[in-house]
């Protein structure tokens, strides 16, 4: 299922720079002064371009199209499976191709917010919380309070037994509003183990939890007087993104 939306987003990316390509080379009305600039080293070779034949261009449109029709049906599949519906919107919004199916994840996320049951599944409520209020929804902060202990801390659990329920809870808690305490608690609190664990976790939950990590504290780190990752941590950051690309 997400294979299908990456691919429908790379079809999509392609289909973009042909357009631009198009536009580009038509010929323009207004007349431009000429400007002499030194020859570069790569000569033109990476500036010719020749536009698709009328059937490579429908073959493409009919490709998007095709795929289109096909992420609807997956969304359409998910029904009634609120974690799975959540996880593929998820992805969707995440890929930058939401644009082409707002109706079906308004629906979707409607659906979901009339029907919700209490849950204990920390990486279920993160994502609802999240996506519902990206989408305009008011959803209370309170359905943390299961997550709390009776010192009204976070329980520790969540810190070693439910590491993507903790990394969700974290994306969760930049949707916060003023006067939101429990939810300023919880993005100190995973900021603060996250910047622990990652040093302790395996690719693929280590990617996802570096590439979420820089987003909070350069946006609001400085202003809100976190601390940043320790010297050792960046080192052992560039490490794993080494052995990644090897």
């Amino acid at each position: 299922m997400l294979k299908l939306v990456a691919y429908l987003t790379h079809i999509l990316t392609s289909w973009a720079i042909i357009s631009i390509l198009n536009m580009s080379s038509q010929p323009s009305a207004c007349d431009r002064r000429m400007v002499n600039f030194c020859p570069g080293v790569q000569s033109n070779h990476f500036i010719n371009y020749t536009p698709d034949d009328a059937v490579t261009l429908g073959y493409r449109q009919k490709r998007v199209q095709d795929l289109k029709e096909e992420v609807r049906r997956e969304l359409k599949t998910a029904a009634g499976k609120p974690s799975q519906q959540l996880s593929f919107i998820d992805a969707v919004k995440r890929l930058g191709v939401a644009y082409h199916f707002e109706e079906e994840i308004e629906k979707e996320l409607g659906d979901i917010y009339d029907n919700y049951h209490d849950s204990d599944d920390l990486y279920y409520v993160s994502p609802r919380f999240r996506l519902l209020r990206q989408q305009g929804y008011n959803v209370s902060c309170d359905v943390f309070k299961r997550f709390k202990d009776e010192n009204c801390s976070f329980k520790k659990r969540l810190i070693n037994k439910d590491v993507e329920g903790l990394l969700g809870l974290y994306e969760a808690a930049h949707l916060r509003v003023q006067g939101e305490d429990m939810v300023d608690e919880a993005l100190a609190f995973t900021t603060a183990h996250h910047k622990v664990l990652v040093q302790h976790l395996n690719y693929p939950l280590a990617e996802k939890v570096i590439r979420a990590l820089p987003f909070g504290d350069a946006c609001r780190g400085r202003r809100e007087g976190l601390t940043y990752p320790s010297t050792k941590m960046k080192l052992h950051i560039v490490k794993l993104y080494r052995s990644l690309q090897s």
